[in-house]
């Protein structure tokens, strides 16, 4: 994302909001693109509200998803939300704050996150961008065997410290219904019950 960030600082004019799950992942995503950016090519950099100019023309300000009122009113080309399956409220965030955000000048919305289970706008959102027929969408995935930069002995290391399911998760980029319970597939026990005021 860092990478997709500084190509866009470098055009002329691009507005991009990038949201964090947290103030801390915001502050230090904010840091590192202070950091790899040549001097020369910023204008400004305002660390209270975590906002860096280029001499382009194009700002990136940085957001935290527990503060999700700062965005309103907002307008972006570009928005990638970080962290996306971990953000509250995920689908009415989405839906009343984030969508309008890029509704008149989005050029790409980008969603990153490990799962979090199925019930979340993220997985949604994954779904739309393997289904063939939705154009506007597309969906990756990377396991960390496609990391590239862990060892076939360090990926072995974590698989044998954690638990089977969160290894799924995590690291094989699973969406799963009970990765983060001890009842495994307790969600298939309950049934939709109309309660009738009539009936004891």
């Amino acid at each position: 994302m860092k990478v997709l960030v500084i190509e866009w600082l470098f055009q002329p004019k691009q507005k991009i909001g990038y949201v964090c799950r947290n103030y801390l992942l915001a502050k230090r995503f904010f840091k590192d693109i202070n950091t790899y950016i040549p001097k020369e090519f910023i204008k400004s950099s305002n660390a209270s509200d975590l906002t860096i100019e280029t001499t382009f023309g194009s700002t990136i300000t940085l957001f935290s998803a527990e503060s999700g009122d700062s965005l309103r009113g907002m307008t972006f080309n570009y928005l990638i939300c970080d962290e996306f399956a971990f953000f509250n409220n995920g689908e009415e965030f989405w839906n009343e704050v984030l969508f309008p955000t890029i509704k008149v000048k989005g050029e790409k919305d980008i969603f990153v996150s490990t799962p979090c289970g199925k019930n979340n706008i993220f997985h949604t959102m994954y779904l739309r961008g393997i289904d063939d027929t939705n154009v506007q969408y597309a969906s990756l995935k990377k396991d960390i065997y496609q990391d590239g930069l862990v060892s076939k002995e360090e990926i072995e290391d974590i698989k044998n410290q954690i638990p089977p399911l969160a290894f799924k998760q995590e690291f094989m980029v699973e969406f799963l219904d009970s990765s983060l319970t001890f009842f495994q597939g307790f969600e298939n026990c309950f049934t939709t019950y109309q309660y009738n005021t009539n009936q004891k």
